[in-house]
């Protein structure tokens, strides 16, 4: 049931994603003027000067990036619904599903904070119609010039982003409890306290891990987050930031991931400290964080300065620099973690089952063991 919920609203994101992202490359502006500055007058050019972009192209391609990040995220969250579907390990992969579709809701939520406009440019543009470089055509209809192709394309996307986010969350609140509900599976043979005396170490290491990830996440995003509070009231060139809406996007952005963190921090300590989630949630620590590994590469992407113009990086904000470079480096770690995760649980899985076949083979042998062993679980 819960795969079934999940798939509904999956599939047809899928499909809805890769109809936006058609519909951005498809769009196009008045691009005249750029195509004539841009012949140079036939003058000699390095290769890397074609690769310079003013703030209108930079913008369009990190959309059609954030497009193409979300298109193949989207794509697979169907591994996660066909093995919670399968029916086997059923908890751990319900974990894994619910995680992975709560972390996508971020992405989206994310992307929404990042194209939306907060600053004046909208006003300006909408404050006088004769004010913007638009053009009328032979059959008198408008054409929007670049920028306003932009700004509109960002508009669209970002309020479809905004309301899938939000149907993301409800469906993975709704997978978890589902999860919760499951019945854990109980064993009575000694044999298997050996193998989680054993994987107890392993269980406890990941604990250790998620705790020191989540605080640097937290000192990260946090201290992020006041330096650009300390630049928004009182940076030296914060109006013309606030102008082009890049310090409102990214002291959301950071605010939305300093508060993502805390909860990553406390939910980890009530599945590796507290132990009250069994496989279920150890589950939830893999497909998170492996999913959060993809929501700090996007904003990497989000908020990189890959303008080959010197004069273009000396004029970005050092705070979205520092954004980029600890998000890919967070990416990774958080990469993987996801792997020790995932071996950690194939560990049990793996060690329960040859203790089955040999349970097995010892039944037809006619070998029958006393159930008197712990109660142990092992889901």
């Amino acid at each position: 049931m819960t795969a079934c919920g999940a798939i509904v609203l999956t599939l047809p994101t899928f499909v809805g994603l890769l109809s936006l992202f058609i519909w951005v490359i498809s769009a196009g502006g008045n691009n005249n003027n750029n195509n004539n500055n841009n012949q140079n007058n036939g003058e000699y050019r390095p290769w890397w000067d074609y690769f310079d972009m003013d703030d209108e192209e930079m913008q369009s391609v990190k959309l059609i990036m954030n497009l193409v990040v979300l298109i193949i995220a989207c794509g697979t969250l169907f591994v996660p619904i066909n093995k919670a579907h399968s029916g086997v390990y059923e908890r751990f992969n319900v974990g894994v599903l619910a995680s992975s579709m709560f972390m996508f809701g971020n992405m989206l939520f994310v992307s929404f904070w990042y194209l939306a406009n907060f600053g004046r440019r909208e006003e300006e543009d909408n404050n006088n119609n004769n004010n913007n470089n638009g053009y009328y055509n032979n059959n008198n209809r408008y054409w929007m010039d670049e920028r306003e192709v932009v700004a509109y394309n960002q508009k669209i996307v970002s309020w479809v982003l905004l309301g899938l986010g939000v149907a993301y969350f409800i469906v993975a609140a709704g997978i978890y409890g589902a999860g919760e509900a499951l019945p854990q599976t109980l064993h009575t043979t000694n044999e298997q306290t050996q193998v989680h005396l054993l994987a107890a170490g392993r269980f406890q290491a990941l604990g250790q891990t998620w705790s020191v990830l989540s605080l640097s996440n937290i000192i990260v995003f946090v201290g992020l987050f006041i330096a650009t509070f300390l630049l928004f009231v009182g940076g030296e060139d914060v109006e013309r930031m606030v102008e082009e809406a890049r310090i409102v996007n990214l002291f959301i952005v950071l605010l939305h991931m300093g508060i993502l963190t805390i909860v990553m921090l406390f939910k980890g300590n009530e599945i590796f400290s507290e132990q009250r989630s069994g496989s279920l949630g150890v589950g939830m620590a893999y497909g998170g964080a492996k999913y959060f590994s993809g929501l700090l590469f996007m904003v990497c992407i989000l908020f990189g300065n890959f303008s080959f113009d010197e004069r273009e990086r000396e004029e970005g904000v050092w705070v979205t620099t520092a954004t980029s470079i600890a998000s890919i480096i967070l990416s990774v770690l958080h990469l993987m973690f996801s792997m020790k995760a995932r071996s950690y649980q194939t560990y049990i899985y793996d060690a329960n089952a040859e203790h089955d076949n040999m349970e097995i083979v010892e039944a037809q042998n006619g070998i029958v063991h006393g159930a008197t062993g712990p109660f142990v679980r092992v889901d």
